[in-house]
């Protein structure tokens, strides 16, 4: 369910008017520049990013045939993304 987000996207655009919604991606939700599009889009003053990473999920290992479905099985969502948002995160096109 996490991973439909060509689902969650569409049901964000029946629900909430382009001009009153702003979607980033989760590898660029830190930074810098994100944080800054957030504060200006939100009209609140201009916040820093989190200097640190709290509550850090645990690491998994995949083997390449795990790799290989993933991918596969991620192709459809992530061909649809790029078409909806424009540019994706250099880590999904690394795992594309």
């Amino acid at each position: 369910m996490r991973s439909d987000y060509r689902g969650t996207l569409e049901r964000l655009g029946e629900a909430v008017p382009d001009t009153r919604r702003l979607v980033v991606f989760f590898e660029e939700l830190f930074s810098g520049d994100t944080a800054a599009r957030i504060c200006d889009f939100l009209g609140i003053l201009r916040v820093p990013a989190l200097a640190e990473v709290v509550h850090r999920g645990q690491p998994l290992q995949m083997t390449e045939a795990q790799h290989r479905a993933a991918r596969d099985w991620l192709a459809p969502q992530y061909e649809y993304v790029a078409q909806a948002m424009g540019p994706v995160p250099a880590a999904w096109t690394e795992r594309m």
